[in-house]
């Protein structure tokens, strides 16, 4: 018997010896690979950003310094290897004004970001929108609205001031009667009629010909309102010389009323009868008019 007890207490010395010698070279590999890790990559001074370039068609077009500023990375003390690029990519994001963004990193010490803009479609009339006094060349002095803010044609939100310049000829979504409150970033769901029929102008019906008339006319949406029957009312400028108001046009098959709209101004200047009017009645039909 005090044999057979001999013999299991050497077996669990024996497995005790192995288990503890098992535990310390896995903790010695580990604190190699820590060590070597920061001594030849995320803590070797070689690995130091010293470069980093932008690249955009737009507002982000060499914005080294912006884009360092919302990475929380330093030019000379930041550690290639220690970069994490997926969270890099996240804090780009949080700026509205950037759609997509591709990041890579080029040894030994560069870092190359490549940002993919959000196209402004249209300008947002809020209800807080100011004016300010503009003046003709002639001198005359007018109103205009100031528009602070602009969507891309997914209803994004952003800061004129943040994103791609595209000038003041963008056409506006009227949204003056709406409570809610618009920030960058917010996705404005509401205005998706008004932005299928921008982005159907721009993407298919800019310019359309009047049979018998040599040429192509262009047609440009200008403001937009959205009503409760799920219809638009805007305004339309044609030839860049006649200025349409369209009422009540509805938005289900959208693209189908959009043609015949275009056919019934077409046949209007063909024939020199200018009604500024354009309304679609209750049975969807086209009344034209001066009142």
């Amino acid at each position: 018997m005090a044999k057979m007890a001999k013999k299991k207490t050497k077996a669990r010395l024996v497995l005790i010896g192995v288990t503890v010698s098992v535990v310390l070279v896995i903790a010695a590999v580990c604190f190699l690979y820590d060590f070597l890790g920061r001594f030849l990559f995320t803590e070797n001074d070689h690995f130091i950003v010293k470069n980093v370039y932008v690249e955009s068609p737009g507002k982000w077009a060499s914005k080294e310094k912006d884009v360092l500023l919302s990475s929380d990375i330093e030019i000379g003390k930041s550690n290639l290897f220690a970069i994490d690029i997926a969270e890099m990519c996240s804090k780009l994001l949080q700026e509205a004004s950037i759609e997509s963004v591709e990041i890579r990193t080029e040894l030994p010490d560069t870092i190359h970001v490549n940002i993919h803009e959000r196209i402004p479609r249209a300008f947002i009339l809020a209800k807080d929108t100011s004016f300010i006094v503009k003046r003709t060349s002639s001198g005359k002095s007018y109103r205009s609205y100031d528009y602070n803010w602009v969507v891309d044609s997914s209803g994004v939100v952003m800061s004129r001031e943040s994103c791609l310049d595209l000038g003041s000829s963008l056409p506006v979504i009227d949204c003056s009667q709406s409570h809610k409150k618009i920030s960058p970033g917010v996705e404005m769901a509401g205005i998706k009629p008004a932005l299928d029929l921008i982005m159907l102008q721009v993407e298919k019906f800019r310019l359309f010909k009047i049979p018998g008339v040599k040429g192509m006319f262009s047609f440009d949406v200008r403001k937009v309102s959205i009503h409760p029957d799920k219809s638009l009312s805007f305004d339309v400028l044609v030839h860049k010389k006649r200025r349409y108001y369209v009422e009540r046009m509805p938005y289900e098959g959208l693209s189908s009323y959009v043609q015949l709209l275009q056919k019934t101004i077409g046949k209007e200047l063909k024939s020199g009868d200018y009604k500024k009017n354009i309304k679609f009645d209750i049975n969807k039909q086209i009344i034209c008019s001066n009142q």
